[in-house]
């Protein structure tokens, strides 16, 4: 498999963009890029059609106040996950590029 490798960054308000040009790295699966990589702190992860972030706002709390998430297991996850982010306001998106046969 072909993974997307794209640099992040944001700011508090949820914006998000992309940092110059992406880069491509292969490598059997989502836990092997991860391994080729380094092994860097996911903070989030994409799978079974949802993302699943390493906090979260507690129920029927504001913005703004945070928890861990106890739904974030990446070492459980990340042989079914589908793609992955690191860092918080700054990091790095890993996704797998879709071939068209």
């Amino acid at each position: 498999m072909i993974f997307k490798i794209e640099q992040t960054a944001g700011d508090t308000c949820g914006n998000e963009w992309i940092e110059g040009e992406p880069e491509y790295l292969e490598a059997k699966s989502i836990s092997y890029a991860w391994e080729k990589l380094g092994k860097p702190r996911v903070t989030k992860y994409h799978i079974n059609g949802r993302d699943v972030d390493c906090i979260r706002t507690p129920k029927g709390q504001g913005y703004g106040i945070w928890e861990d998430n106890p739904n974030f297991n990446w070492n459980r996850d990340k042989n079914k996950a589908t793609s992955f982010e690191t860092g918080e306001f700054a990091g790095i998106r890993v996704e797998p590029i879709k071939v068209r046969k």
